[in-house]
């Protein structure tokens, strides 16, 4: 039996919602036994949650995705997942977006698994502007969690 997703990418930034997309790519990845990717996108919004005064927003960015994405990483370990982890990262409050469908199209990519807001969302009752502007241009399904 073939699988239907081979390789999964998942962008996480540290949030709750992230937390919940990242077990359930795994759960995928496992069942599917396909490839799994955790994207950190290193921005000025996610870095400002959590910014002291003495950090700059890029280097911040960097520690703390790395940070994440070895949470993610040893996650998945424990469901027999190998996954491997990218950093990305953009400035002047662009959108993820971009970061994240230029690695879905460069690992070829034929899911994503991510959260409907995350960090910067406004409200929780709305779909983030980066989960809108990847549904909208991503060539392949897009699986977005609450």
């Amino acid at each position: 039996m073939t699988s239907a997703y081979s390789k999964i990418l998942c962008p996480i930034d540290g949030s709750e919602v992230s937390r919940h997309c990242a077990a359930e790519a795994v759960r995928l990845a496992h069942d599917q036994h396909a490839k799994l990717c955790f994207l950190y996108v290193a921005n000025d919004c996610a870095a400002m949650t959590h910014l002291s005064a003495s950090d700059t927003l890029l280097q911040f960015g960097r520690e703390h995705g790395r940070e994440i994405l070895a949470r993610a990483t040893a996650e998945a370990s424990t469901m027999a997942v190998a996954a491997q982890s990218e950093l990305a990262d953009v400035a002047d409050g662009r959108s993820v977006a971009g970061p994240i469908l230029e690695k879905a199209r460069e690992w070829d990519a034929d899911l994503i698994v991510m959260g409907a807001r995350g960090h910067c969302a406004e409200s929780a009752s709305t779909l983030g502007g980066d989960a809108t502007e990847v549904l909208r241009h991503a060539a392949m399904p897009v699986l977005l969690v609450k």
